[in-house]
Parts: C-alpha cells; structure tokens; sequence
C-alpha cells in the first residue's frame, strides 16, 4: 500500500514538473495560437463556445479546417459529384511520387482553388504566430488520383 501511494506521488510530481516545464509552456502558446485561428474562422466564439463550423468540422476525419471552408465557402459547387470526389481525393491520397494525372480544365480550376483554401488558412496561422508554410501546407495535399477518381466516379 505505502509502495502504491509513493508511485502516485512520484507520478503526480513528475506531471507538476512537466507542468512547469518550458517545454510545456511552449505547447501553451502554440495552443493558444491555435485557439485564435479557430476563432478568426469562427469554429468557436469569443467565449469559447463551440459554433456551427466547429461541429461540422469534428464529424470531419482528415484536413478537417481544410474540407470546412471548402463546404463554407462553397468552393465545389457548380461541380459535378465526380468531380467533387475526384478533388477530395487529395485529402486522402498521400504517395508523393507518382505521374502526373491528366485534369479536365474544371478539375484543375478546382485544384486551384482548393490549393487557394490552403494558402488562405495557412496566412492566417502565420499571422497569429504558428510556424506554417503555405508551400508545405499545399504540399500535404495529393492530386495524384484524382484522374482515376474522376473517371472511376
């Protein structure tokens, strides 16, 4: 029993001590960076509540601030559904290195302006103080299945 209890204290200790930790203050700052993109987008309010695009955004499994302004903003309407799956392909697909697919002249409008969403969001971490690169931002963002996805749809 005495064994537990000092087990306990040592790991509550050791959290206190991370607690206080500079590394921890850094990640407090980052969140706190983070709180504000969320706000700028209004995913939540000034008070901290949850909004609307908040929770549409936590059904979302993948580049969820990314698929949200694209449903918010209506960037994919006038598209067709295949097209549609076939540009949110690139939220999925991850293999670098692969050839260069073939796009419709609609399909790479909507490249451009999905990439346009990503640089938008991107500006906007940078400007409330998080290390982003748009280019690297834009670079997580696949399009290499989106022939296939186009023409399986």
């Amino acid at each position: 029993e005495h064994a537990r209890k000092k087990a306990e204290v040592l790991n509550q200790l050791s959290q206190l001590r991370y607690m206080l930790s500079e590394e921890s203050l850094q990640m407090l700052t980052e969140y706190q960076h983070k709180v504000e993109v969320l706000k700028h987008f209004k995913y939540i309010s000034n008070d901290g509540v949850v909004q609307l695009k908040g929770r549409v955004s936590c059904t979302i499994h993948t580049h969820e601030i990314i698929v949200t302004e694209l449903l918010f903003r209506n960037i994919l309407q006038g598209f067709e559904p295949a097209e549609i799956a076939a540009l949110l392909s690139c939220m999925v697909f991850q293999q670098s290195k692969c050839s260069d697919p073939n796009y419709t002249d609609r399909l790479s409008e909507g490249k451009k302006k999905i990439l346009e969403v990503v640089a938008d969001i991107a500006n906007v971490e940078r400007s409330f103080g998080l290390d982003t690169s748009v280019e690297e931002y834009q670079n997580e963002f696949k399009f290499g299945l989106i022939e296939v996805v186009y023409e399986w749809a």
